[in-house]
This record gives structure tokens, C-alpha cells and sequence, in this order.
């Protein structure tokens, strides 16, 4: 059950990071409309890539 508990908490911790990091992206293009689906992709995109 521990172990379930650390990795739920992991993909939040992750889920948070990508959130944060495609709202910085969002806001550096001017907060534009309909463009949520493309920060988030874009966001796991550099987050894997470190």
C-alpha cells in the first residue's frame, strides 16, 4: 500500500510541474485563447527532455 501511496504522489508531483511550467508557457505567448492542449504537450515535452 506504501508503495502505491509514493507513486500517486510522484504522477501529482509530476502533473503538478507540468501545470505550473505550461502556464508559464501560456503566459509567455500573451494568454491566448484554445491553446491549453498545445502548452501542456509542449510542457511534458522539455520537462522529459531534462
Amino acid at each position: 500500500m506504501k508503495k502505491q501511496k509514493g507513486l500517486k504522489k510522484s504522477k501529482q508531483q509530476a502533473a503538478d510541474k507540468i501545470q505550473d511550467r505550461a502556464y508559464r508557457i501560456w503566459e509567455s505567448k500573451g494568454k491566448p485563447t484554445n491553446t491549453a492542449i498545445e502548452d501542456w504537450i509542449q510542457a511534458e515535452q522539455e520537462l522529459q527532455s531534462n
